[in-house]
C-alpha cells in the first residue's frame, strides 16, 4: 500500500471509529461494491486478517432507501446465517447506504455489536453524519485518473483507480488506534454542529481540550462520548441540536 493508499485508509478507518464510539459498539465497517459482485471492506475493531463481508447483506443495505438494523442475530435470519455472526459473535447489525449527491450507491456503513439492543435516534443521527463525511471521501478517492488502471486486493476483488495506483481497501485492517484524539472537526461531525461551535465549546470549558506540538486543537474521545452522552434532546425529538 503506497504512503497516500496508507493516508486514506487511515482517515477511513478514523471515520469508523467515530461511529463506533459513538453508538459505544466495538465494531464498524464499511464496505464498497466491485464490479464483479465482490465487496472490499475495511474494518474497525475487527482483529481477524482475512476480509469479512456478506455480500447478501451489504447488498440488502445498498439497495434500500433506509437504514437496516437487526436488532437480534438469533431472531432474524439475515444475520443468523451471516458468515458475520460466527467468527465475530455479532448479535447486532445496523447499515445505512453511501450514496452520492446524485443518488449513486458508493458503499455501506455498518456498525456491530456482540449484544442484543437497538440505536437511539440520536445514535442513528451520529451514523448518519459519519456516513456523510464517508461519501464525501470516497467520491473523492473514486475520481478516475486519465488513465485508470485497476487495483488487485488480496481477498481476490478488484478496486477502483487510486491517485497514485493504491488503494485504502487493501483487504487486511490497518492496525488499531493506542489513543484517540479527535479534531474540532470530526467533534462537530457527531454533534451536527458547525467547527466554530467546537472551538467555543473549548474556550468555554465545555469541552476538555489540548493542543498538539504544532498547535492544532484536539479533544480525547473519552471526553467527547462523555458530552454526546449527556446531551439533552431537543423537542422531544432525540437528536443533535443544529447549526452553531
Amino acid at each position: 500500500m503506497t504512503d497516500a493508499a496508507a493516508q486514506a485508509a487511515q482517515g477511513f478507518t478514523d471515520l469508523l471509529f467515530l461511529a463506533a464510539m459513538s453508538c459505544q459498539a466495538p465494531m464498524a465497517m464499511i464496505s464498497v461494491a466491485q464490479p464483479d459482485g465482490s465487496w472490499s471492506t475495511l474494518t474497525y475493531g475487527v482483529d481477524r486478517r482475512e476480509p469479512l463481508f456478506d455480500a447478501e447483506l451489504f447488498a440488502a443495505v445498498a439497495g434500500g432507501s433506509e437504514a437496516v438494523e437487526v436488532t437480534d442475530a438469533g431472531a432474524d435470519p439475515r444475520l443468523a446465517t451471516s458468515v458475520l455472526t460466527t467468527p465475530l459473535g455479532v448479535h447486532y447489525f445496523y447499515g445505512v447506504p453511501l450514496r452520492s449527491p446524485d443518488q449513486a450507491t458508493v458503499g455501506v456503513l455498518c456498525v456491530l455489536d456482540r449484544r442484543t439492543r437497538e440505536l437511539s435516534k440520536r445514535e442513528q443521527q451520529a451514523v448518519a453524519a459519519v456516513g456523510r463525511q464517508l461519501t464525501g471521501q470516497l467520491v473523492l478517492w473514486r475520481r478516475p485518473r486519465k488513465t485508470p488502471s485497476r487495483v488487485d486486493h488480496v481477498d481476490g476483488s478488484r478496486g477502483w483507480p487510486s491517485p497514485d495506483g493504491g488503494s485504502p481497501f487493501g483487504g487486511s485492517p490497518p492496525a488499531r488506534h493506542n489513543q484517540h484524539l479527535l479534531r474540532s472537526h470530526d467533534v462537530a461531525v457527531l454533534f451536527d454542529v458547525t467547527g466554530r461551535t467546537v472551538v467555543n465549546w473549548a474556550s468555554s470549558k465545555k469541552l476538555a481540550s489540548l493542543r498538539t506540538a504544532g498547535g492544532h486543537l484536539r479533544f480525547r474521545s473519552e471526553d467527547v462520548l462523555n458530552l454526546l452522552a449527556a446531551q439533552p434532546p431537543r423537542s422531544g425529538d432525540d437528536v443533535f441540536p443544529s447549526g452553531g
